[in-house]
């Protein structure tokens, strides 16, 4: 039963994570335009949705741990707490790292992004895509890990 319950939380935190990252970023790149996008815009908004849901793998984790530890003390309430926290300030972060990386991308080229990227010009996006997405993958374990220091676990005698 824990584990079911624990499933069902993840699973609608992470839709609810999802829909809600994914809603802002399209409001976000409308700016570039609605029916004709171009290529280089559409590129690096599934970018930001990639490593919005790397983070999201790695946060799922750290919640279904701490999940299991409260579910399995009776402790519904302060699972569900911990496991909306976690969530909400990944789903944070994913934001600040999509944002951050157009200072990287900036410092890196020296072209105006907003213009590259009306402009369809493709391979900027890959590579602030793939800048994106490697930030994701390079941050998310180490701050799962802090994460992790929250959960009031019990002290072991050694």
């Amino acid at each position: 039963m824990i584990n079911l319950i624990n499933l069902l939380i993840l699973f609608a935190l992470g839709i609810v994570y999802l829909f809600f990252y994914a809603k802002i970023q399209r409001s976000y790149f409308k700016k570039f335009g609605e029916g004709s996008r171009p290529l280089a815009v559409t590129i690096l908004f599934l970018a930001s949705v990639i490593s919005a849901s790397v983070n999201l793998v790695h946060i799922a984790e750290q919640a279904a741990d701490a999940n299991r530890f409260f579910l399995s003390a009776g402790s519904y309430g302060k699972s569900f707490v911990y496991s909306l926290a976690y969530f909400t300030g990944m789903w944070l972060f994913s934001l600040g790292t999509f944002y951050a990386s157009f200072l990287i991308t900036s410092l890196l080229t020296t072209e105006t992004e907003k213009d590259e990227l009306v402009n369809n010009n493709i391979e900027f996006a890959l590579l602030h895509g793939i800048i994106l997405i490697s930030l994701s993958f390079i941050i998310a374990p180490p701050l799962t890990k802090i994460a992790s220091s929250f959960i009031p676990y019990p002290e072991l005698p050694f």
